[in-house]
């Protein structure tokens, strides 16, 4: 199962306000159900970009960890082009704190809104 949220560009409208359009929308997903990672261990992940069918921009992907993960990358640009699955590689600290924990992952396009996602990774004994 994965959780998705979404961003867009706007196109202006006549009586000046912006009009969203799905088809210039991008949206994130990633995994909704509980990642789980063993202290000192690495785990792998991948987060998708969506492109509404208009949508043309580079998405700069931005990941934040809590205290007791790392993540590489944790910056990537999804150019306008390529393909939107993005694969991560969370890492849990050996002394990482047993607990659930949530990651963010940023979608920033060229122009127009942000969007951002969560999803839930476990650190379990090894």
């Amino acid at each position: 199962m994965l959780v998705a949220t979404t961003g867009c560009a706007f196109n202006r409208s006549e009586k000046g306000g912006e009009v969203a359009s799905a088809e210039r929308e991008f949206r994130i997903s990633a995994p909704l159900m509980v990642t789980s990672i063993a202290q000192g261990e690495v785990q792998p992940v991948t987060v998708t970009l969506h492109r509404g069918q208009q949508f043309r921009q580079n998405v700069e992907l931005n990941v934040k960890v809590p205290k007791g993960l790392s993540v590489e990358p944790k910056n990537v640009t999804v150019a306008a082009g390529e393909k939107g699955d993005v694969q991560l590689v969370l890492t849990a600290a050996a002394d990482a704190p047993l607990a659930t924990y949530q990651v963010e992952v940023q979608g920033t396009p060229d122009t127009g809104k942000a969007t951002w996602v969560q999803f839930p990774v476990k650190v379990v004994a090894k």
